[in-house]
């Protein structure tokens, strides 16, 4: 088999993993709902009693109703901690929702941030969910799929290594027309390294579905979704600038490709020139934030625009690029700056530091930065008889690394003169009030505390289990196997319903059975070599086969 048969064979492979994955997260349903009052948890039926120390304690149900029951609460404690996740995903969505209209209405980052204080975390904090809100009205303007049905469409995705037609149909003849949530499995390819003018000239053939992003399990580097300008961006330097200007300017591009190319570092006048072609180049990037685990580095968190991915990139020539275009780095005391980002980006040892970004490409940004009254948050630690620590703490970015001052990269200069954020600028937290968010924090603690409810049992169902079987002595646990085989039903069902224990008593009742069976046909047998005088016969199966007490017994 040839090397390239062989790639393709090991990605179709990998993706069987993704499909038995998909199998199981296909066609989910939406949790997104307008009215914060529509129910969003089920219920068990009301004929199952979920509290088991009353089941134990109704002197007016048998064994088998107790034991019967027990199990139907398992039964529903197993379903529950199989949907925990889509129950939290609910809970969260009433939240998502109300941010969602909220950001919609023109409230700001910071207003918003004030209700914060309302929120207990569950599973992902206030400023998560304010995150995923403002994603989410980031997609709504984007050409999003997750079907990958859209590769049978899409022209040359040779570019992307070890995709060819042979790997396009099997991912689509397999998983065509499936839908889900991002998935936790993903797989990550890189481009090819020797593009052709014929590779190029069929990816920018995709007319119609150039900006269209396929965000599902298959990524390249630096993105959490692919598109043909998005690969049209990865093969970007293996054209000369010329030509990238001539293709580019004949195409039309998001945020999310510009980010890319920053991601990517790609020279300052490819990114110009996808600037010149990007309308809304102030936009919210989607595809860049990661607290979902969609495998993009979040070293240093959010990023509300395009100068944000700059600034973590350390490019200098792209900042000023969208400065003069009116783009700058966010600058929210008490939330969070660019200064933060820069800091959060700073390489963590040497040997980083050493392994692409110049030292003086970290000196200048920084140094910009100052220059333009950007300050970070965090505090000055005071050390006995030693100069004072400081401790960057952004509030409101995840991946925080430095709970220890950043030392020995070189840098100790220039983020000495970094100026703190003093405490004035902290958010004053929003009283409980009739705002959307407010009133939906509410719903959400009711929905909580209804899931706690109904998983209360949960946590004590194989003791309680245990002890209804200890309550069941062997002889009751036989005598209902004794019934069932009396009646005309599916025993193995039945009494696996009432418990699964019972279905060894059973096994042992039927051989016990068979062994019954067995001696009476002996027995039988040695009375009638008796009976008919046939000693010799007689003494020879007494020879062969234990006798009973019966057998020993004279005839009358």
């Amino acid at each position: 088999m040839s090397k390239k048969g062989i790639l393709a064979l090991s990605v179709v492979i990998g993706l069987a993993g993704i499909f038995f994955y998909f199998n199981h997260q296909t066609q989910a349903p939406s949790v997104k709902s307008p009215e914060l009052t529509a129910p969003v948890l089920s219920v068990f039926p009301h004929d199952i009693v979920m509290d088991p120390q009353r089941l134990l304690d109704d002197p007016t149900l048998s064994t088998v109703e107790v034991l019967a029951s027990l199990n139907e609460i398992k039964a529903q404690c197993r379903k529950m901690n199989g949907d925990f996740s889509a129950q939290i995903g609910q809970i969260h969505q009433i939240i998502i929702t109300a941010l969602e209209q909220s950001l919609k209405d023109g409230k700001t980052v910071r207003e918003l941030l004030a209700y914060e204080g309302q929120y207990t975390t569950h599973y992902n904090g206030f400023d998560d969910l304010l995150l995923k809100a403002q994603v989410n009205l980031a997609r709504e303007k984007l050409t999003i799929t997750s079907d990958v049905s859209v590769l049978a469409n899409w022209q040359d995705l040779d570019v992307i290594n070890g995709f060819n037609q042979d790997v396009i149909t099997s991912i689509v003849t397999s998983m065509g027309g499936m839908t889900s949530a991002r998935p936790a499995m993903t797989m990550k390819f890189e481009i090819k390294p020797d593009i052709t003018a014929d590779d190029l000239a069929l990816l920018l053939s995709n007319q119609d579905n150039f900006n269209t992003y396929l965000d599902t399990f298959i990524q390249i580097e630096n993105t959490a979704a692919i598109s043909p300008s998005m690969l049209f961006v990865a093969i970007a330097t293996q054209m000369s600038i010329e030509d990238f200007t001539l293709e580019a300017n004949a195409k039309t591009f998001t945020v999310n490709d510009v980010a890319l190319a920053i991601r990517n570092q790609l020279p300052s006048e490819y990114i110009e020139v996808l600037l010149n072609n990007t309308t809304a180049y102030d936009e919210f990037p989607a595809f860049i934030q990661d607290r979902d685990g969609a495998g993009i580095d979040d070293r240093g968190g959010t990023y509300y625009n395009l100068a944000d991915v700059a600034v973590s990139e350390f490019d200098l020539a792209t900042l000023k690029l969208l400065a003069n275009k009116g783009v700058k780095p966010t600058n929210e005391p008490g939330i969070f700056t660019a200064m933060d980002i820069a800091l959060l980006n700073l390489p963590e040892n040497q040997e980083e530091l050493n392994g692409g970004t110049s030292l003086n490409q970290y000196i200048d940004t920084l140094t910009y930065l100052k220059k333009q009254g950007y300050k970070a948050h965090g505090v000055a630690m005071e050390r006995a008889n030693q100069e004072n620590e400081v401790h960057f703490r952004p509030p409101y970015l995840v991946g925080f690394r430095f709970t220890t001052p950043i030392k020995g990269l070189g840098l100790e200069e220039v983020i000495n003169d970094i100026e703190l954020i003093d405490d004035s600028t902290s958010i004053v937290p929003a009283a409980v009030d009739d705002s959307l968010v407010s009133q939906a924090i509410i719903a959400a603690d009711e929905r909580k505390q209804l899931l706690a409810a109904q998983r209360a049992p949960c946590g004590r169902i194989e003791q309680d289990l245990h002890d209804a079987q200890q309550f069941a002595t062997p002889h009751s646990m036989v005598e209902i196997v004794k019934s069932l085989m009396k009646q005309e039903v599916d025993v193995g069902a039945e009494l696996h319903r009432i418990d699964p224990a019972l279905i060894t008593v059973w096994h042992q009742q039927l051989l016990y059975q068979n062994q019954r069976n067995e001696a009476a046909s002996v027995e039988n047998e040695f009375k009638h070599l008796i009976k008919q005088n046939r000693v010799d016969e007689a003494v020879i199966y007494a020879s062969t086969y234990t006798l009973t007490q019966s057998e020993t017994t004279p005839c009358g």
